[in-house]
């Protein structure tokens, strides 16, 4: 077998590589300083089986007797998915040490298993049988080996981008809603309804500082319009006016006209838009409502509706409504919305801010 036998020479390529390469001693498989990987589950399973059906067998105050229902309920979820325990138990009534029953009123004993967190991913796993009665003789058996078991990290998960149906007119009375350029920076400071030579702003652009933006929408018949913001990872408001009142600031919309919203000075130092079909609930950009109705009992629901929305009316971001309270808000406002089918329409835009 060459025990006992020396040799003396150069070494091999091969040789040397050997060399360097660590052995572990699988007689000390299961302590710490060797532990099991979380593929030798069977492995240890039969190592502790082994140890404590010894320890069992040297014992003489009485013979175990184990519900085999037990095994399941009393797995430890850090190893549970390879039914640790009862990996354990099968191998223990190989060496008959244990005896089991189908029902808990024969049983004088319980099989647990536990694993405990030495360092970050090594673990030390205990099998221990204990006497049902605490004023038994029977003695109370444990077993240890350790595994290694590292922690299995998931990617995150892109949102899915869930989209809320909202009815409107099919007649569809607002034109496309769109952001212009103000030339008077004062109109968006005061909320002044006179505005000077607006521009349809339709691109990207550089910000100056006294930059004025606002919605605007046309309409085929009048109606009584409602602006709302989604600003990104905040939430969604509801716009107000420069007068920041409580009350659910509203535009009348003249039939063929155009009616035009002013944003929170700064609210925008430079974007380009495109048009929006939906209501989602996670944009990924700002996002920018006009919702209209024509009828006014149709428009006195919207208000009502629309005040239980945080207000915005400066150029603070301000904390919308968010995950399922906003889930909830836009579904009642799709069964508003198609009560009020024939009155009520909205337009939608996405606003990619560039600073």
């Amino acid at each position: 077998s060459g025990f006992s036998r020396s040799w003396r020479g150069p070494l091999s390529t091969p040789q040397r590589r050997l060399l360097r390469q660590a052995e572990t001693d699988l007689s000390f498989r299961g302590q710490r300083g060797a532990p099991y990987d979380e593929s030798q589950t069977d492995l240890l399973a039969a190592h502790l089986a082994h140890d404590l059906g010894c320890t069992l067998l040297r014992q003489t105050a009485a013979e175990f007797v184990v519900n085999a229902a037990d095994t399941e309920a009393n797995t430890d979820p850090t190893i549970g998915a390879s039914g640790m325990l009862e990996l354990i138990s099968n191998n223990l009534a190989d060496y008959r040490a244990v005896q089991y029953s189908t029902t808990a009123d024969n049983a004088n004993a319980v099989l647990e298993g536990k694993a405990h967190r030495i360092d970050d991913d090594l673990f030390q796993y205990w099998i221990t049988i204990t006497p049902v009665d605490a004023n038994s003789a029977m003695p109370t058996l444990s077993s240890n080996a350790y595994i290694r078991i590292p922690e299995k990290y998931s990617a995150a998960m892109l949102e899915a981008d869930e989209r809320i149906a909202m009815a409107k007119s099919d007649s569809g009375f607002l034109d496309t809603l769109q952001i212009v350029e103000m030339r008077n920076v004062r109109s968006c400071a005061s909320g002044n309804s006179r505005y000077r030579a607006a521009r349809e702003m339709n691109g990207s652009y550089s910000y100056a500082g006294n930059d004025c933006y606002a919605l605007q929408v046309g309409a085929s018949a009048d109606s009584v319009a409602f602006f709302l913001n989604h600003q990104l990872n905040h939430g969604l408001v509801r716009l107000g006016d420069a007068t920041c009142s409580q009350r659910t600031a509203a535009k009348i919309a003249r039939t063929n006209k155009q009616i035009t919203f002013p944003l929170p000075l700064e609210s925008l130092p430079s974007s380009s838009w495109a048009v929006a079909d939906s209501w989602q609930l996670h944009p990924d950009k700002d996002t920018y409502y006009v919702i209209a109705a024509t009828d006014t009992k149709a428009a006195r629901a919207l208000a009502q509706h629309i005040e239980r929305l945080p207000k915005r009316c400066s150029a603070s971001v301000r904390g919308g409504l968010e995950g399922a309270d906003l889930q909830r808000w836009l579904e009642e406002l799709a069964v508003v919305s198609e009560h009020w089918r024939g009155s009520i329409d909205w337009r939608s835009i996405r606003v990619k801010s560039i600073y």
